[in-house]
């Protein structure tokens, strides 16, 4: 039975982590798509050789890419030093990057974008390349970290839709052990009786019965021997 318990309780966690890790390769891989596409476009627009701070058209994409994604606090495209030259929150443009978010970029994986939690948010940016592989500059995305699953936060949910399944497993677990003890007890018995009786041992079917005769008669033989060896022992004593 505590093994029937066991394998439901794991299917129901991995059940639960299966939903989380498939929540959060959706939730990045939207991300990523957006993230890839203002990228795209931001480096099309340098390819025509107009720096990066005089993309009038930026401003207008990212207010539009704000306001279709739910979650999406901000978009910011930085320079090369940090600084914002283009944000959605007009209290940001001028102003250099926080720390935390520049020693992100400092620890980013070469070709892949980089990531940090800084209050209350989740802040994903890549870099901006120009023709030539450099890097012309960052555009940065900052999400609420409402948005982000919790770990565990599916396991509520589907441990109380399969709770009436593990009930129907415990009680049918119970079932089976209280069947298969009362056979198995019921078998014991039956041969305990047989072997009290000494009669009927030769049952068919159970080898453990068919072999009780000879058992049973190679026991009385070494009895008979060691009450006859008892005997002459107290033969010899009497003439002694």
């Amino acid at each position: 039975m505590t093994t029937t318990v066991v394998a439901l309780i794991l299917s129901v966690t991995t059940m639960a982590r299966v939903l989380e890790r498939g929540e959060v390769s959706l939730r990045d891989a939207q991300i990523g798509f957006v993230l890839a596409d203002l990228d795209q476009t931001i480096e099309r627009n340098l390819s025509l050789g107009l720096p990066l701070n005089e993309l009038q058209p930026i401003e207008r994409i990212l207010e539009q890419t704000v306001a279709n994604n739910s979650g999406l606090h901000a978009i910011e495209v930085l320079g090369p030093d940090g600084t914002a030259l283009y944000s959605t929150d007009r209290g940001a443009l001028g102003e250099p990057i926080p720390p935390a978010w520049q020693e992100a970029i400092n620890e980013r994986l070469p070709g892949r974008p980089w990531r940090v939690e800084y209050l209350e948010t989740v802040v994903i940016g890549t870099s901006i390349e120009n023709d030539f592989g450099m890097t012309a500059g960052w555009i940065t995305m900052i999400l609420d970290s409402s948005v982000e699953p919790k770990p565990g936060h599916h396991l509520p949910g589907i441990a109380l839709r399969a709770a009436p399944y593990v009930v129907l497993g415990i009680a049918a677990a119970l079932v089976l052990a209280i069947v298969l003890g009362g056979r198995i007890g019921h078998h014991f018995r039956q041969l305990a009786r047989r072997l009290d009786s000494q009669d009927g041992v030769t049952g068919p079917g159970d080898p453990a019965i068919r072999g009780l005769p000879q058992a049973i008669a190679t026991s009385n033989r070494a009895k008979q021997e060691i009450d006859a060896t008892v005997d002459t022992l107290r033969r010899i004593d009497s003439e002694i």
